[in-house]
Protein backbone atom coordinates (compact mmCIF):
# COMPACT_ATOMS: atom_id res chain seq x y z
CA UNK A 1 0.00 0.00 0.00
CA UNK A 2 1.60 3.07 -1.03
CA UNK A 3 0.16 4.93 1.31
CA UNK A 4 1.76 3.43 4.00
CA UNK A 5 4.97 3.87 2.13
CA UNK A 6 4.47 7.53 2.10
CA UNK A 7 3.80 7.48 5.60
CA UNK A 8 7.47 6.62 6.11
CA UNK A 9 8.79 8.49 3.56
CA UNK A 10 6.54 11.33 2.15
CA UNK A 11 9.00 12.50 -0.09
CA UNK A 12 9.83 8.90 -1.77
CA UNK A 13 8.69 9.69 -5.63
CA UNK A 14 8.16 6.27 -7.18
CA UNK A 15 5.75 5.66 -4.77
CA UNK A 16 4.15 9.18 -5.19
CA UNK A 17 4.34 8.33 -8.84
CA UNK A 18 2.78 5.33 -8.52
CA UNK A 19 -0.10 6.13 -6.46
CA UNK A 20 -0.66 8.90 -8.71
CA UNK A 21 -0.85 6.48 -11.80
CA UNK A 22 -3.47 4.37 -9.63
CA UNK A 23 -5.70 7.33 -8.93
CA UNK A 24 -5.32 8.33 -12.56
CA UNK A 25 -6.58 5.12 -13.52
CA UNK A 26 -9.69 5.60 -11.52
CA UNK A 27 -10.66 8.77 -12.67
CA UNK A 28 -9.33 10.67 -9.40
CA UNK A 29 -7.11 13.39 -11.87
CA UNK A 30 -7.24 16.02 -8.50
CA UNK A 31 -6.12 13.12 -6.36
CA UNK A 32 -3.47 12.12 -9.09
CA UNK A 33 -2.25 15.63 -9.62
CA UNK A 34 -1.58 16.38 -5.91
CA UNK A 35 0.38 13.00 -5.96
CA UNK A 36 2.34 14.09 -9.10
CA UNK A 37 3.03 17.20 -8.31
CA UNK A 38 4.38 16.18 -5.14
CA UNK A 39 6.66 13.58 -6.84
CA UNK A 40 8.08 16.58 -9.20
CA UNK A 41 10.55 17.12 -7.01
CA UNK A 42 13.05 14.69 -8.52
CA UNK A 43 14.48 16.56 -11.00
CA UNK A 44 13.92 16.57 -14.46
CA UNK A 45 11.96 13.18 -14.11
CA UNK A 46 10.50 13.01 -17.87
CA UNK A 47 7.75 10.55 -16.88
CA UNK A 48 6.54 12.51 -13.76
CA UNK A 49 6.38 15.72 -16.04
CA UNK A 50 4.55 13.34 -18.60
CA UNK A 51 2.00 11.95 -15.97
CA UNK A 52 1.19 15.32 -14.90
CA UNK A 53 0.58 16.21 -18.64
CA UNK A 54 -1.73 13.18 -19.08
CA UNK A 55 -3.48 14.49 -16.02
CA UNK A 56 -4.18 17.79 -17.50
CA UNK A 57 -5.29 16.15 -20.53
CA UNK A 58 -7.79 13.71 -18.97
CA UNK A 59 -9.03 16.76 -17.43
CA UNK A 60 -9.36 18.45 -20.60
CA UNK A 61 -6.90 21.05 -19.89
CA UNK A 62 -4.92 21.03 -23.37
CA UNK A 63 -2.74 23.84 -23.18
CA UNK A 64 -1.18 22.40 -19.75
CA UNK A 65 -0.91 19.33 -21.23
CA UNK A 66 0.84 19.90 -24.00
CA UNK A 67 3.69 21.79 -21.46
CA UNK A 68 3.61 18.32 -19.41
CA UNK A 69 4.42 16.48 -22.72
CA UNK A 70 7.15 18.81 -24.18
CA UNK A 71 9.09 18.73 -21.46
CA UNK A 72 9.81 15.02 -21.16
CA UNK A 73 10.01 15.25 -24.90
CA UNK A 74 13.26 17.34 -24.65
CA UNK A 75 14.31 15.27 -21.93
CA UNK A 76 14.00 11.94 -24.12
CA UNK A 77 13.35 12.37 -27.24
CA UNK A 78 13.79 8.98 -28.14
CA UNK A 79 10.62 8.31 -25.99
CA UNK A 80 7.96 7.31 -28.91
CA UNK A 81 4.95 7.51 -25.54
CA UNK A 82 6.15 11.04 -25.16
CA UNK A 83 6.11 12.25 -28.72
CA UNK A 84 2.62 9.64 -29.15
CA UNK A 85 1.03 11.95 -26.38
CA UNK A 86 2.03 15.21 -27.49
CA UNK A 87 0.65 14.56 -30.68
CA UNK A 88 -2.85 13.37 -29.16
CA UNK A 89 -2.97 17.05 -27.12
CA UNK A 90 -2.62 18.40 -30.53
CA UNK A 91 -5.20 16.21 -32.34
CA UNK A 92 -7.57 17.08 -29.45
CA UNK A 93 -7.00 20.56 -29.88
CA UNK A 94 -7.53 20.12 -33.69
CA UNK A 95 -3.90 21.52 -34.87
CA UNK A 96 -3.63 18.39 -37.11
CA UNK A 97 -0.82 19.28 -38.81
CA UNK A 98 1.31 19.10 -35.62
CA UNK A 99 -0.29 16.35 -34.58
CA UNK A 100 0.80 14.96 -37.40
CA UNK A 101 4.31 15.99 -37.12
CA UNK A 102 4.00 14.25 -33.70
CA UNK A 103 2.74 11.03 -34.81
CA UNK A 104 5.13 11.02 -37.78
CA UNK A 105 8.47 11.74 -35.23
CA UNK A 106 6.78 9.09 -32.71
CA UNK A 107 6.53 6.40 -36.03
CA UNK A 108 10.21 7.52 -37.43
CA UNK A 109 11.73 6.78 -33.39
CA UNK A 110 9.59 3.65 -33.08
CA UNK A 111 8.64 2.09 -36.64
CA UNK A 112 6.42 -0.64 -34.36
CA UNK A 113 4.41 2.08 -32.26
CA UNK A 114 1.05 1.12 -34.37
CA UNK A 115 -1.01 3.73 -32.63
CA UNK A 116 1.57 6.50 -33.98
CA UNK A 117 1.06 4.77 -37.59
CA UNK A 118 -2.50 5.05 -37.52
CA UNK A 119 -2.88 8.04 -36.07
CA UNK A 120 -0.51 9.75 -38.32
CA UNK A 121 -3.02 8.62 -41.53
CA UNK A 122 -5.92 9.59 -39.65
CA UNK A 123 -4.27 13.27 -39.39
CA UNK A 124 -3.06 12.92 -43.13
CA UNK A 125 -6.79 12.42 -43.88
CA UNK A 126 -8.23 15.19 -42.09
CA UNK A 127 -5.21 17.88 -43.05
CA UNK A 128 -6.51 16.49 -46.79
CA UNK A 129 -10.42 17.00 -46.08
CA UNK A 130 -9.43 20.90 -44.50
CA UNK A 131 -7.40 21.75 -47.72
CA UNK A 132 -10.44 20.68 -49.93
CA UNK A 133 -12.89 22.01 -47.82
CA UNK A 134 -14.74 18.63 -47.51
CA UNK A 135 -16.18 17.12 -44.49
CA UNK A 136 -13.92 15.80 -41.66
CA UNK A 137 -13.50 12.44 -40.95
CA UNK A 138 -14.20 11.05 -37.79
CA UNK A 139 -10.66 10.80 -36.12
CA UNK A 140 -10.08 8.01 -34.42
CA UNK A 141 -10.00 7.19 -30.84
CA UNK A 142 -6.51 6.18 -29.93
CA UNK A 143 -5.42 9.87 -31.45
CA UNK A 144 -6.87 11.65 -28.51
CA UNK A 145 -7.92 9.81 -25.37
CA UNK A 146 -6.19 10.33 -22.73
CA UNK A 147 -2.19 9.01 -22.57
CA UNK A 148 -1.76 5.82 -20.26
CA UNK A 149 0.76 6.12 -17.87
CA UNK A 150 3.30 4.37 -15.82
CA UNK A 151 5.66 5.96 -13.33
Amino acid sequence: DYTEVLRIDPKMVNALANRGAIHYARGKFDLAMADSEAARHAPNNAGIIHQIGAIYLAKGDIDPALWGFYKPVSLAPKAARFVFSRGRAYARKGDYEKAGRDFAAAVAIDGNHADSRACLAAMEQALDAQRKRASMPAIPQQCVRDPDIRA
